[in-house]
């Protein structure tokens, strides 16, 4: 199991490195078996931390959406457009998840009415905190450079395998809603 929390956050077990190595020996494609993990999230207003088991527990699928960092454009649109299609998702039971490198508590400030900038709502999914950068290096969406994630979704179904992924080539590019919701669409629990 991959586990991110801010007590643990520069500490990782051998199981965790074992997988680190492994993910970064082969990029995660179809029908690729996620493992378990738990991060910080920012999630119904409050910081909690989710497992990718608890939420299959509950939803036939999640879409993660990567992005780049909190307090950008394209973050606040990439959020915006996925909370459109929140209701659509719910239909599917499908979770949409955003996920960046940023700590869920940078997240919460992000949401945060008070802070020029910022989303100021707060979305009715969770936003992950990748702090380590552990999921990100994962999936291989980690941008070495700056240490940000890359724009990317992954559609994952209730048997943590990958079912549909795409990396927008555009920054400014908006998601192809209507294909990831195609993508739920056809899977079934």
């Amino acid at each position: 199991m991959i586990t991110i929390t801010p007590t643990e956050e520069r500490k990782r077990s051998m199981d965790d490195d074992y997988l680190l190595q492994v993910f970064q020996k082969r990029r995660p494609s179809l029908n690729f078996t996620v493992p378990d993990f738990k991060c910080d999230a920012y999630y119904q207003e409050s910081l909690q931390t989710l497992s990718l088991s608890d939420i299959l527990q509950e939803y036939h699928s999640i879409i993660l959406f990567f992005y780049e960092r909190d307090f950008t454009n394209s973050a606040i649109n990439d959020i915006l457009q996925v909370r459109e299609c929140y209701k659509e998702f719910m239909d599917k039971k499908a979770l949409p998840i955003m996920i960046s490198t940023d700590t869920a508590m940078v997240h919460r400030g992000f949401c945060s009415s008070s802070i020029q900038g910022g989303l100021n709502t707060v979305p009715e999914f969770p936003l992950l905190g990748d702090a380590t950068r552990l999921i990100s290096r994962h999936f291989d969406v980690l941008e070495n450079e700056t240490g940000n994630a890359r724009r990317s979704v992954f559609v994952i179904d209730h048997h943590h395998k990958i079912k549909y992924s795409f990396m927008p080539l555009d920054s400014e590019q908006p998601y192809s809603m209507s294909v990831i919701l195609s993508m739920v669409s056809n899977i079934t629990k």
